[in-house]
């Protein structure tokens, strides 16, 4: 969450403005995933799940085949990197303006 308060509001190259952590659980019980939202502490309205597990349509819809899996997404919704070798901090930093 330290990097969601530092970059929400940053201006990065090609125009984007802010960041936003956005969390799709793949668990299939409610408690199970309500309780590894707190424990990351991410606020409720950044983590979803429909609680079909493998069988979400975001597995098929973003190719997710490992957990932990990661996406950079620009403001059109558009995926610029999958699984990034840095940090998601020097990639942030990389790309603020």
């Amino acid at each position: 969450m330290q990097l969601y308060r530092k970059y929400k509001n940053a201006s990065f190259e090609g125009g984007a403005n802010g960041f936003t952590l956005y969390a799709i659980s793949l668990d299939k019980r409610r408690k199970a995933w309500k309780h590894a939202a707190e424990q990351h502490r991410m606020p409720k309205r950044l983590t979803v799940s429909d609680l079909k597990g493998w069988e979400s349509k975001a597995v098929e819809k973003f190719g997710i085949g490992a957990i932990p899996s990661s996406f950079v997404v620009d403001e059109n919704g558009v995926v610029k990197a999958t699984n990034v070798s840095k940090t998601l901090a020097d990639l942030l930093q990389e790309q603020k303006q």
